[in-house]
Formats: C-alpha cells, sequence, structure tokens
C-alpha cells in the first residue's frame, strides 16, 4: 500500500497532539558529535585515496604511453587531409574532391563547396566513400576544372556533433605561377577565409558558406550554460523533495515546513519548466545555423535525425514529463506528480551529454554519455541541492515559525543542513570520480591539459570546484556544529550565497568546455 506524500494544508500546530521536547545538544555532545564527524571525514578522505589513487595513476601510465598503447582515442574531428591538396598546384584533371577527417564525420549535416574564378563550381550532392569508416567526404563534379584558383569551404560534424568548419585553395594547371601562393592561417587546413579574399563562394547572394554559418561566439555558450543551468536546478528539486525532505518526515515540525516548502518547489519547478520551454527552439537554431547557413530552416530536420538530435528528443521528453508532473503534484506536493518530476530531471541530466563531447568518443561513447550524465546529476544534487536549501528550506522554515516545544527555527535549520550534508557529501564524491574519468578520455593528454585553450579553461574549472568543495567543508565542518549549538544561520546564509556564486562560474567554465574543441596544440 503506498501512502501519499502530499501535505494538507489544514494541518497546523493545533493538529500535533502533545509533541515531543526538543531540546538542544550540550557543548560535550556537540563536542563528540564534531569528533565524529571528524573522524568521518577522515574515513572519507582515505577512501578516496585509495579509490582514486589506482585510476589516477593508471590514467598517468596511459597518458605516458604510446599511441598504439591506449585502450582508446578522444574523437576531436579535425580535417587531416584533402585531394587536391591544399595550397598545391594541381597539373593534371581534377573530376573530385575528398575531403578526410581524424573520426567519423555526419553526411546529413555535412556542406562543400568549391568556388573558382567565375564563382561556384559546385555544392553537392555529397557522399562518404565506401571502407573509409564515414571518414571521407567526396564531392564529385559534373565537368572538369578548368584553369585558375579555386577555394574549398566547408562545414561538417563528428560524433558528438559539434559543428566545425574550414577553408583551403589549390590551383589547377597554371604553367606561368611558378609556386603556389603562400599559406596562412586563411587557407590553411581548418582556418577561415578573410573577407574578400579568394574565389567568391557566395553564389551571388553576399554571403559565403563560412559568413552564413557564423554566429556570436556568446550565443552557443549561452544556450548550454542555461541547458546546465536547468539540469542543475531541476535536479536539485528534486533531491531536495526526495533525498531531503523526506529525510525529515519523523520530525514534530515536519508538517509546518512541508507545507510552504512544497508550495515554493512547485513554484520554482515551474519557472525551470518555462526556461526548458524556451531552451529547445533555442538550442535547435543555434545548432541548425552552425551547420547549415542560410538554409539552416529547410535542413532542420536533419538535425532531429542526427546525434546530436538524440538530446532534443531526450529534453523534448523531460519538458513534457516535468509539466505532467508539476500539473500533478500541485502545491500540496502530490508524490505521484514529484515521481514524474524526478524521473524527468533524470532525462535533463542526460541531455548535456548526448549533445556535448561526451558523445564523440568512438569505443566508449555509451560509457561516456552514461559517466557524464551521472557527473551532471552528482553536481545537481549537491549545488542544486544547495540552491533549494537556501530558496526553498530556509524560507519554509522562517515562514512556519516553528513553535519552541516544537523544537523552534534553529532545530530546524539545522536539521535541514544535516539531511543536505549527507546528499551532498554522496553527491561530491560521485562528482570527484566521475569528473577524473571524463578529464581523462576528453582531455586525452598532457599537452592538450597544459598547452591549449580548451586545457586552460579547464584549469580554471577545477579551481572554481575546488573554491566550491572548501566552502562546502567548511559548512560540514563549522557551519553544521555552530548550528546544532544554536547559532549560525546568518553564518551559513552569507557562505552558501557565496559557494552558488561560486559554483555559477563553474557552470560558464562548462559551457566554455562544451563549446571549445579540446585540440591538441602542435
Amino acid at each position: 500500500m503506498t501512502r501519499d506524500c502530499s501535505v494538507d494544508a489544514s494541518v497546523g500546530p493545533a493538529a500535533i497532539v502533545d509533541p515531543p521536547t526538543v531540546t538542544l545538544a550540550r557543548p560535550s555532545v556537540l563536542a563528540r558529535e564534531l569528533r565524529r564527524r571528524s573522524a568521518a571525514l577522515r574515513a572519507l578522505l582515505c577512501f578516496g585515496l585509495v579509490a582514486g589513487v589506482r585510476p589516477l595513476g593508471a590514467a598517468t601510465s596511459i597518458l605516458n604511453a604510446p599511441e598504439p598503447a591506449l585502450p582508446y582515442v578522444p574523437a576531436h574531428t579535425v580535417l587531416s587531409s584533402a585531394t587536391p591538396a591544399p595550397d598545391t598546384i594541381v597539373r593534371g584533371a581534377v573530376r573530385e574532391l575528398r575531403l578526410v577527417f581524424s573520426t567519423e564525420v555526419q553526411l546529413a549535416l555535412s556542406t562543400v563547396v568549391l568556388a573558382g574564378p567565375d564563382g561556384v563550381v559546385a555544392t553537392g550532392p555529397l557522399g562518404l566513400v565506401s571502407g573509409e569508416a564515414s571518414r571521407v567526404l567526396r564531392l564529385p563534379l559534373a565537368q572538369v576544372l578548368s584553369d585558375g584558383a579555386y577555394l574549398v569551404e566547408w562545414v561538417t560534424a563528428g560524433l558528438d556533433s559539434h559543428p566545425i568548419n574550414g577553408s583551403y585553395g589549390f590551383e589547377v594547371d597554371a604553367p606561368d605561377r611558378l609556386a603556389p601562393p603562400a599559406p596562412d592561417r586563411a587557407r590553411a587546413i581548418g582556418g577561415t577565409r578573410a573577407a574578400g579574399e579568394g574565389p567568391d563562394t557566395s553564389g551571388g547572394d553576399g554571403e559565403s558558406l563560412l559568413d552564413q554559418v557564423a554566429v556570436p561566439a556568446f550565443l552557443p555558450v549561452l544556450a548550454r550554460w542555461l541547458l546546465d543551468v536547468t539540469a542543475v536546478a531541476l535536479l536539485g528539486l528534486a533531491a531536495f523533495r526526495w533525498a531531503i525532505l523526506e529525510q525529515l518526515r519523523g520530525e514534530p515540525w515536519f508538517a509546518l515546513v512541508a507545507i510552504p516548502a512544497m508550495r515554493q518547489l512547485w513554484v520554482i519547478g515551474w519557472a525551470a519548466a518555462a526556461l526548458q520551454v524556451v531552451l529547445l527552439p533555442l538550442r535547435l537554431a543555434v545548432q541548425a545555423t552552425q551547420l547549415f547557413g542560410a538554409e539552416a530552416l529547410a535542413r532542420s530536420s536533419a538535425l532531429w535525425n542526427s546525434l546530436w538530435g538524440a538530446s532534443l528528443w531526450v529534453h523534448l521528453a523531460a519538458t513534457l514529463l516535468l509539466v505532467a508532473g508539476l500539473s500533478v503534484a500541485g502545491v500540496k506536493g502530490h508524490r505521484t506528480g514529484w515521481a514524474a518530476i524526478a524521473v524527468a530531471a533524470v532525462l535533463v541530466s542526460v541531455v548535456p551529454a548526448l549533445s556535448g563531447h561526451a558523445s564523440g568518443t568512438e569505443r566508449l561513447q555509451d560509457y561516456m554519455v552514461f559517466n557524464h550524465g551521472v557527473h551532471v546529476a552528482a553536481a545537481g544534487a549537491w549545488v542544486g541541492g544547495l540552491l533549494a536549501l537556501l530558496l526553498v528550506g530556509l524560507p519554509a522554515v522562517r515562514e512556519a515559525n516553528v513553535p519552541p516545544k516544537l523544537g523552534g527555527r534553529l532545530s530546524s535549520v539545522a536539521s535541514l543542513v544535516r539531511a543536505f550534508s549527507a546528499v551532498a557529501v554522496t553527491a561530491v564524491a560521485v562528482l570527484v570520480f566521475t569528473g577524473v574519468v571524463n578529464a581523462r578520455v576528453i582531455l586525452g593528454s598532457w599537452q592538450t591539459l597544459f598547452g591549449s585553450l580548451y586545457g586552460a579553461i579547464f584549469m580554471w574549472k577545477i579551481g572554481f570546484v575546488a573554491l566550491v568543495g572548501l566552502l562546502g567543508l567548511y559548512h560540514w565542518l563549522v557551519v553544521r556544529p555552530e548550528l546544532e549549538g544554536g547559532a549560525g544561520v546568518d553564518s551559513l546564509r552569507i557562505t552558501a550565497k557565496v559557494e552558488l556564486g561560486l559554483a555559477v562560474l563553474v557552470l560558464v567554465a562548462a559551457a566554455l568546455l562544451a563549446t571549445t574543441v579540446p585540440e591538441v596544440p602542435a
């Protein structure tokens, strides 16, 4: 037989008969409790060392091993070579173009434009060369190229569906040229063409392919950051409802606090649902523009059928389930509705993995998507749970005005923080482990960590995470005992806000990492 976890608004102080008297712990009791928690912390640290040294040591040995010894290779797509080759003079007949990439590419998300002295020569249809593991794009030409300078512009996406593009030039049978033009960044593999340079690839519409797919740099980062914020918020709400508030059901003041808490959870849940609805078309529009340019609307259906499209479908399913769950839960917080909301939160945790670097690992794709999803879920339980504690838990205790005979306000706050700490400790342990795995696979080498933009952003993120962790440790070892002793509420509120501010910076760094290619420096 199941019981409803909703709270009847009619329940009040008068409905609770002869509650037990709650007394504050004596200093000696607090001292023993602090020693017990310190011992628990030492045990946790020892476990972390035992559990973490071997994986870290294995990762170090793998990173220092020659490439054949690696159990997997990170799949970060780049243009490896092309035929005709960039910045060369071709003396023979050219009947097709071939672009060879370092990993598998998605044909439906690819575009190649060839422009010559008289404008656009060919734009498709593209094909994949059989026997090449979907790594080689082929553009057949209707006729042999005449003499002159040509420019190739291309856009494609690898397994992770991150848009990549570039351009390069070559010449056909130019006997009056003793040497090809000097290569520069505008014509190098993976580079971009400067405005007004080389043949025109605009097809008469005034914009080249690379101009069409260009979007403001902040847009992809903003979309990703909002996605991460929504995931963390939803996971925090679900964690507060099921992992924190549920622990306190036996407390004599539970009904007084649960009524306003459920109402506030419901309000914030609808705000998150609204953000989910706005994010879906924003993510689709940004991704389609980066891949298809002027044809974004006409070709956007290809995205829904791609690997990246799986994240859109999960995003849509999570949004619908969230709306349904909130509708059923209502302000009283019916159990069935919040069960649906919890499932929606779990689905949302998978969306960043399906649309990020984790999905680009060729040999460990399923495992890395799972690992990254667990990583996001742990971050949501920790940071999102803290957000819910500040926006839901503390205001609910203040509104409830728990009478002294039921323990009073400080006892209620102490119990909330104690329940949150139990969740946070577990979440941090999972976060660290899954983060190490993500870093090992996505970074792939020490050179990427210390010699690339991706590595620099990653180290900033680790620094912010360390600061957040130190504040969390301060809450556990200092603020919690103060709350047990009848003080520390103001300290908790201030340091928790600082911790959340640092967590926002962590999410900004995560969004930058998700939209930055972790290139290995030359």
